[in-house]
């Protein structure tokens, strides 16, 4: 009896050191089905795939401190589902945002050359996985935009295309976006933020307690408003507001430390 609860007591402990790994390879699973449904054109079901696996991906590193079962193997294989899920799937959409840039409505586009070009985001967001991995300064905060920070830009843009949601900005803003030399540049930008050496905080602070989290609290509370007042596009502005508050986080921190 007291070996077979032993047993049950080591199978148990076995399952539990597999569930972050479980986690990411749902983080995988989902931004695999994610790429099809852009693929497919099958955009309402992108933003759905891109909400899970996010949350798998901030849940598995999560439950691997709790649980205490890091591992070099989680490791990797979280890059890896990230690199599908932040890197491959926004590389896609920007694929599709390209092929119809120069038409309107409908939800169709021509895939040239041109529009394969959306794929330099998928090589910076290697390069910065990459980077992330072998990098022991961004155990606290990142260095550079985050993966997840820069799919959820492009997913902003992604669904403002589809929502064709004019009251939210005037409709010549609307065009300026989905022009391609415009979207080039976004990308331009975004592959610069991620690889960059630019410090932006992580939300892992203490939200409840203002002195020392002023700017992460600002930024949150901001964030909402845009949310509720901008819908698709506000995931977009969110990030961009994102960058302008860790910038002047990071100017905040080092005069304290000047001052000290």
């Amino acid at each position: 009896m007291l070996k077979r609860h032993f047993e049950i007591k080591t199978a148990n402990s076995d399952m539990i050191q597999h569930i972050p790994n479980m986690l990411t390879l749902l983080n995988l699973f989902s931004g695999s089905v994610g790429v099809y449904a852009c693929a497919t054109a099958n955009w309402k079901l992108v933003p759905i795939c891109i909400i899970i696996s996010l949350t798998a991906d901030f849940f598995d590193g999560l439950s691997a401190r709790i649980l205490k079962v890091k591992s070099a193997l989680g490791a990797q294989i979280d890059s890896l589902a990230d690199m599908v899920s932040f890197g491959l799937l926004p590389g896609m959409m920007f694929v599709q945002l390209i092929g119809m840039s120069s038409m309107r409505g409908g939800g169709s586009y021509e895939v040239s050359f041109i529009s394969y070009l959306g794929f330099i985001f998928t090589l910076f967001a290697a390069l910065r996985l990459a980077k992330f991995n072998i990098d022991t300064r961004q155990s606290d905060s990142f260095l550079g935009l985050a993966t997840p920070a820069a799919t959820i830009f492009v997913l902003g843009l992604y669904l403002f295309y589809f929502a064709q949601n004019f009251d939210v900005l005037p409709s010549i803003i609307s065009r300026l976006i989905f022009q391609t030399l415009t979207l080039f540049v976004i990308i331009g930008v975004l592959s610069f933020l991620m690889i960059s050496e630019i410090p932006m905080f992580a939300l892992k602070k203490n939200i409840f307690k203002w002195k020392g989290n002023e700017v992460v609290i600002l930024f949150l509370i901001a964030s909402i408003v845009i949310l509720f007042s901008m819908e698709e596009l506000g995931l977009s502005v969110v990030i961009i507001l994102y960058i302008i508050f860790s910038v002047i986080d990071n100017m905040i921190q080092k005069a304290k430390l000047l001052k000290n």
